[in-house]
Parts: structure tokens; C-alpha cells; sequence
């Protein structure tokens, strides 16, 4: 208590210098902290889940190109029952988002627009789905029935529980998602936003995603094996009936589902991946912005020392010992700490419902992250003592004889060790705050570089099947607008890896590559130059294809054959004649989208 009174009557005493340093750790706890919340949200990674540790993904490839999360669904089948250290296994297919149609208890249709995906049955019994309505296995098991998270139940309902056994009709999806009326037949709690298994809606995996030329769905295993070296070995030494094709070997290999965020290199994520390096330079950022504010109140403290010594050395001479001063000198300073961090609680409660909270993966409410919090708050209390270790030291280190006559002030030690400390702030502070400005440069570039294409007063939607059915029409009234200068259909957005994959052969040159569908005015519409050859024809009764420069530099054999048909197996045709039309310096392009440029 008498600690507490000494700390009232000082910070009277010094108030401004009192508040510098409450203002100061209460910015940089707040900061420490937000940054921590989301670098543990982000190495948190499916790390909740019952043996983590013993599930992999299980990727591939052919020949030469990258390995794929994407895999054929028979080869799938094939390693489990071959593989001995594969305990259970399952698949599933990141879907698109669908149309629903919900007829209420008034008999008024209600159309919703949600995304499903598929799976079959052992997904629950690797993945923890918590039920908490009906049953997750009748959903995976049976058609025609369908499991929803929780979030999209009350969405769709009005409550979770209400939506058990409801009937709901789906359209408008792609050739390989689900279509006709399903029941509810399960309600699980969504899973944590850091998890690669997005909160979708889930039915059981429809037939057309199980042949041979879909490489669309996911391959999830259960090992009694924990190392993924002397796994995809062992998948590796199977023998199977697709093992080699005319493009090269089938080659695996597995990831653990913990290292997928930041660790893999597959094409075809259906998630964000993560940076680690990004998030170990933001660890080091926000230790760098904790050490300044200890710094800060370190200096502050010294400041202090020439108006506070006299105080302290007229208590040693009348009997008070060192060490109870030195023990009150450091109380102090872990008051101001815990004053810090109660503020800073408040303060990230408050930036959590701002524009600040959306610049994070995670909510930065201290209530959302218990354990964090606590661990932040022993650390902080730990700045606090260490900050107030060395003033304190500093402070009751002169014998009261000096002091008293006036000459401690000039203690070269003391002004070299504050200047130290300032000099070392300053430095930090120089280089954060050029690493800022680095970092904004590089921002501005990225927003500012050339793409390749026209990327201003462009805009994109989806389509679904029923005005997908009626576009030539919805295209005409749109076109009535003075504001829309030109339309094009494409396949899918820029950047997007979900593309069908063609393979084939010219004269003995094998080739593979990603296809995207557009329509004959995509091109002129995206600004896309052309190298050599011509746009679309007007009037085609062939398939024609436009390659990118990428393309011609990694198959130099294109080149011969501009012009000339080639036969070509790809995902939804068995064989087709498609002629080589031209190549262009970037090409990337948008399942049933429509782009329109306005004026």
C-alpha cells in the first residue's frame, strides 16, 4: 500500500514525463500484441486438430510439370488400398459457390447463393467435424443429402437447429459440382478461420469427378507414419496401373497438413497460402517496437534521475537500506506497466471494431486470443521490471555524501549510458521507419505495374446457369446502357489456377499445358497485344487456340505449327482438332463470368 502511495505521489510529482510513459507502453503493447495474435493465428494453422501430426496431403505430378494439390480421383483409391501406412484416407473438392432455393413456411421461394463442396465418407473420421445437429455421415454417404456449417445454417434458416431435415433445391453450377434437391442432413460448428478446409457446405463426391482425366479433387491421408520423407517413398515405390503415361511418370509426394499454409508449393491451393518469412519479419518488428518503448522508458527515468536522487539518498541517510529502495524504484515501474497493459486492451478492443481490425487474419479482441493475452501480459510485466532495473540501480548507486553536495550530475558514466541508449532508439526508429517507406514504394510499384492487359474500368460476375442460358439476351440490355462499351465471356478470373489441363502430341513433341475459355472479343475488350498470328475468327467451326509467349519459350516446337491442327485429349472431350492461332505476351482470363467495360 505503500508502494502505491509513493507511486501516486511521484507521478504527481513528474506528471508529464509519468503520462509520456504510460502513452508510450500502452502503443507499443497494443502493437506487440496485435501483431503477436495474428502471427500465432497464422502458425496455428490446423494444429487443432486430432492427430495433426499424422495427416498429409498427398500431391503429384507428370514429366516435368510442378506438382499439383489437385489429383485423379482413381489414383486416389488405388494408394489406399496399396499403401500399409495409410490408416484412413479421403478426398474432397473445393467447390464454387451455387444457387439455393428455400421455400419458407409461407410457401415463398427464397434463393440464396452458397458454396458447396464434396467429399466422401471418411472425411469424418480424419477431420473433426463438431456435430452439433443430425449426423455428418448420413450427409457423405447417402445423395441427396447435404451437411451445413453452422454459419450458413442460421443464414439460410434462421437457426441452426431449424435447418435439420430441410429440403433445399440446388442449380446453377459447373459440369463437375451438384445439382437437384438435397436435405440437411447435419449441422457442424465451422471450423476456425485458420484452417485450410474451408466452412462449406458438403455433399456426398458426384461421379463425374472420379475418372481419370480429373485432376480436381484433394487427396488426404492418415499415416502411421510421421515423417513425409519415408511417406512419399513409400508412395512412390507403388506400382499402379497409371503410374506412367505418355507425358511421364506419375511422381507423389505428401505435405503435412500443418505446413500447407506456409510451406507448400503446389499449384491448384484453394486457399491462401502464407508467407514465413513475413511473418518472422513482423516478429521482429514487434520485439524491435517493445525493446524502444523499454528504451523509451529507461531514458525517461534517467531524465528523472537528477530531480529524484536527492529524494532517495535523503532516505538512505535516515536508515531506509538500498535494496527496499531499489525494490519500490522497480514497483513503480511495473505499475506503469500494468497501467500500459490494461490501456492496451482496451485499445486493441476498440481497433478491433475499426478499418485497423480488417488488416488482419484474425479479430485482434484480446477476449478472442485468452491464452496469448495472458502470456503478453507476464511479458510486459517483465519490460516493466527490467525497465525499471536499471534506473533504479543507477539511481541509489551515489553515496549520499555527493548528492548531497550537489556534483552528481556530472557522473560521466551515467551521460554516456543515456546517450547510448539514445542513440541505439534513434538507429532503431531510422530503420523502421525506412523499411516503411521501402515497403510503401513496393507497394505503390505492385499497384501501379503493368499487367499485360487492361485492368481499369473493367468489371466481372458470375453467372449462373439459368442467365448463363439467357446471355445473349441479357447482353443485348446491358448493352442499351450508355456507360457499357463492350462485353466478353470467359472462363476464369485472372490468376486463378483452376484450369482444364490439355495434353497431346505434335510429331513426337509432347506438350501439357492450362486451358481458359473466352469468346472471340476477350482479347480486343482486355487490351491483350498479339506477337504474331491473328485474333479469333468471326465464323469458327474449329477450336482455335492463342498461346502465350510463356508457352512458346518452354515448347520452341509451337512455332512450326501456327496454323496447322493438332488432336489434343483435355477434361471434358475425349479428343478434339484445335489450330494454333497466335501468340501473345500475356494471356490470363476469367466458369461462366461476364466482363463488361464501362465508360
Amino acid at each position: 500500500m505503500r508502494i502505491l502511495k509513493e507511486f501516486i505521489r511521484d507521478f504527481k510529482r513528474f506528471r508529464t514525463a509519468g503520462l509520456l510513459n504510460i502513452l508510450g507502453l500502452t502503443v507499443a503493447s497494443a502493437v506487440f500484441m496485435a501483431i503477436l495474435f495474428h502471427i500465432c493465428f497464422e502458425n496455428g494453422y490446423d494444429k487443432f486438430r486430432r492427430d495433426a501430426d499424422r495427416i498429409f496431403r498427398v500431391e503429384m505430378k507428370i514429366g516435368n510439370d510442378g506438382f499439383s494439390s489437385n489429383v485423379p480421383y482413381p489414383v486416389c483409391e488405388l494408394l489406399a488400398e496399396g499403401c500399409p501406412s495409410i490408416e484412413q484416407s479421403f478426398v474432397q473438392r473445393d467447390g464454387s459457390n451455387q444457387d439455393v432455393a428455400i421455400e419458407d413456411e409461407q410457401g415463398a421461394i427464397n434463393k440464396f447463393n452458397i458454396p458447396i463442396s464434396t467429399a466422401n465418407l471418411s472425411m469424418c473420421d480424419v477431420i473433426d467435424f463438431q456435430i452439433l445437429y443430425g449426423e455428418a455421415r448420413k450427409a457423405l454417404a447417402e445423395p441427396g443429402m447435404i451437411l451445413l456449417p453452422e454459419s450458413q445454417a442460421t443464414r439460410l434458416f434462421g437457426s441452426a437447429e431449424e435447418a435439420l431435415n430441410r429440403r433445399m433445391k440446388i442449380s446453377g453450377g459447373s459440369w463437375n459440382t451438384i445439382e437437384g434437391d438435397y436435405t440437411v442432413a447435419g449441422i457442424y460448428k465451422d471450423f476456425p478461420g485458420n484452417s485450410i478446409f474451408s466452412n462449406n457446405c458438403y455433399a456426398k463426391l458426384n461421379e463425374q469427378e472420379m475418372n481419370w482425366g480429373n485432376w480436381n479433387v484433394q487427396f488426404f491421408i492418415k499415416s502411421n507414419l510421421k515423417d513425409p520423407i519415408a511417406l512419399t517413398k513409400q508412395l512412390n515405390d507403388l506400382k499402379i496401373a497409371d503410374d506412367v503415361s505418355e507425358n511421364g511418370k506419375l511422381e507423389k509426394r505428401v505435405t503435412p497438413l500443418t505446413d500447407i499454409y506456409f510451406h507448400s508449393k503446389a499449384s491448384y491451393e484453394t486457399k491462401p497460402t502464407g508467407n514465413l518469412t513475413t511473418s518472422r519479419i513482423l516478429f521482429g518488428v514487434s520485439i524491435l517496437i517493445i525493446l524502444i518503448a523499454t528504451i523509451n522508458f529507461i531514458n525517461f527515468s534517467m531524465s528523472l534521475a537528477p530531480a529524484r536522487i536527492k529524494g532517495v539518498n535523503t532516505h538512505k541517510v535516515l536508515g531506509a537500506g538500498v535494496g527496499k529502495l531499489r525494490l519500490q524504484l522497480m514497483c513503480e515501474a511495473m505499475i506503469y506497466a500494468t497501467i500500459a497493459f490494461i490501456l492496451s486492451l482496451f485499445l486493441l478492443q476498440l481497433a478491433d471494431h475499426s478499418f485497423i481490425g480488417h488488416l488482419f487474419a484474425t479479430s485482434i479482441s484480446p477476449q478472442a486470443h485468452p491464452l496469448t493475452t495472458l502470456g503478453c501480459g507476464g511479458m510486459i510485466l517483465i519490460v516493466g521490471l527490467s525497465a525499471g532495473f536499471f534506473p533504479a540501480r543507477y539511481i541509489t548507486s551515489f553515496a549520499p555524501a555527493l548528492v548531497l553536495k550537489g556534483n552528481f550530475v556530472l557522473s560521466p558514466q551515467g551521460q554516456r549510458i543515456r546517450n547510448g541508449l539514445m542513440t541505439f532508439q534513434f538507429v532503431i526508429s531510422v530503420a523502421l521507419i525506412t523499411c516503411m517507406l521501402l515497403m510503401n514504394n513496393q507497394q505503390r510499384y505492385m499497384q501501379n505495374y503493368t499487367l499485360g492487359f487492361h485492368k481499369d474500368q473493367i468489371v466481372y460476375f458470375q453467372f449462373n446457369q439459368q442467365l448463363f442460358d439467357q446471355r445473349h439476351a441479357f447482353t443485348n440490355e446491358l448493352m442499351q446502357s450508355p456507360d457499357i462499351t463492350d462485353y466478353a465471356y470467359t472462363d476464369w478470373i485472372p490468376e486463378s489456377d483452376n484450369a482444364a489441363t490439355i495434353s497431346g502430341s505434335w510429331n513426337e513433341n509432347n506438350f501439357q499445358f492450362d486451358r481458359w475459355f473466352v469468346d472471340r472479343r476477350f482479347m480486343q475488350l482486355m487490351g491483350i497485344p498479339l506477337i504474331s498470328g491473328h485474333e479469333f475468327s468471326k465464323n469458327r467451326e474449329e477450336t482455335e487456340v492463342i498461346f502465350t509467349e510463356t508457352a512458346l519459350k518452354q515448347m520452341p516446337f509451337l512455332e512450326k505449327y501456327m496454323g496447322q491442327p493438332v488432336e489434343t485429349a483435355g477434361i471434358s472431350q475425349s479428343c478434339s482438332e484445335e489450330k494454333i492461332l497466335s501468340m501473345v505476351a500475356f494471356f490470363h482470363i476469367f466458369l461462366f463470368s461476364g466482363l463488361l467495360k464501362c465508360s
